[in-house]
């Protein structure tokens, strides 16, 4: 086992959230692959009036980050070698 983990699809996980700063802010973020393409998970833990308690998520697609992109190449024109002269 060389320690690395690797995602299967449709599967993820989630942890508790150390930088909630706000009672909007998810009880549980992680990632989630889903037909083959990668997602965030942010989770809630929620309680009904009878007490029991339940979870609602939400996934969105994760983006390449600018800095992820490899800059595209700026297209060049072909040289001229012809001298009007």
């Amino acid at each position: 086992m060389n320690g690395k983990y690797e995602m299967k699809d449709m599967s993820g996980s989630a942890f508790h959230n150390t930088r909630r700063d706000r009672d909007t802010s998810p009880d549980l973020t992680g990632s989630a692959m889903v037909y083959g393409k990668e997602h965030w998970v942010n989770m809630w833990l929620k309680t009904d009036k009878n007490g029991k308690m339940w979870v609602s998520f939400n996934l969105k697609e994760k983006q390449p980050s600018a800095q992820a992109k490899p800059k595209e190449r700026e297209e060049i024109p072909p040289l001229n070698d012809h001298i009007p002269f």
